[in-house]
């Protein structure tokens, strides 16, 4: 018989709560078999007590799983952890669609991206909170000396930071405004930082200002003209 108790759905991560996103990321994280892990993430997006969602039989549960097709998608322009909280002090993080950062904090911010995928190393993790995360505007020069910022901080929100910028990126990939800059496996095509030291040396100039400045510049002002220095570099292969 069909339970009287009903709930809705997400119908994409746009839809999800910042609180539940944290909690979906630990699920995520957790390992735990799919079927479970798909139950639990119901749970938490049903908004019911768990007197209330175990009353209602298991099987109209799991018909409801196709409904949560989407999170395997993990792609959205809204930053879930704009700001955080961390030992009574305030940092600013991503903002929607990365329109906060420039230039080298996204450099940074894919380089340890890049070291936490391939060797899952906490201080990797560490490393990419502390450079997604502020008090004031991202500087070059500080970023070795903020790696310890971070020790001590809650895995579940450390995690939650890492798939916020995970999505947040995947999302400017998948846009089809930037295919120069990213390549077809995620990884943006300028994938060490000696690369990226020679694109902003040719950045350098009457648009962007001095070498020193090139980093400080907005970053979709930088992709846009890597963009188009990528398919002007194409044309120019065509036509040979």
């Amino acid at each position: 018989m069909s339970s009287s108790l009903k709930y809705t759905l997400p119908k994409s991560w746009d839809e999800v709560s910042p609180g539940d996103f944290v909690d979906l990321v630990s699920i995520l994280e957790s390992g735990v078999e799919k079927e479970k892990g798909l139950m639990q993430m119901l749970w938490i997006m049903s908004g019911l007590s768990d007197v209330a969602f175990s009353s209602i039989d298991y099987q109209e549960h799991v018909e409801r799983f196709d409904e949560l097709e989407w999170y395997e998608t993990l792609a959205w322009h809204r930053s879930f952890l704009p700001q955080m909280e961390f030992k009574r002090t305030p940092y600013k993080g991503p903002a929607d669609n990365l329109a906060n950062f420039n230039l080298d904090q996204f450099i940074m911010a894919e380089h340890f991206l890049k070291q936490y995928t391939e060797h899952k190393k906490p201080e990797d993790l560490n490393r990419l909170v502390s450079v997604l995360y502020q008090t004031g505007p991202f500087l070059l020069e500080d970023v070795e000396k903020r790696y310890p910022v971070f020790e001590g901080l809650d895995q579940h929100l450390q995690n939650a930071a890492y798939y916020n910028y995970l999505g947040l990126r995947e999302h400017k990939r998948t846009s089809g405004r930037y295919p120069g800059v990213f390549g077809k496996g995620g990884d943006t095509v300028q994938s060490t930082l000696n690369a990226w030291d020679v694109l902003k040396d040719d950045l350098a100039g009457s648009k962007f200002g001095p070498v020193a400045t090139v980093g400080l510049s907005e970053l979709d002002l930088v992709l846009v003209h890597f963009q188009n220095l990528a398919e002007k570099a194409d044309k120019v292969k065509l036509n040979k």
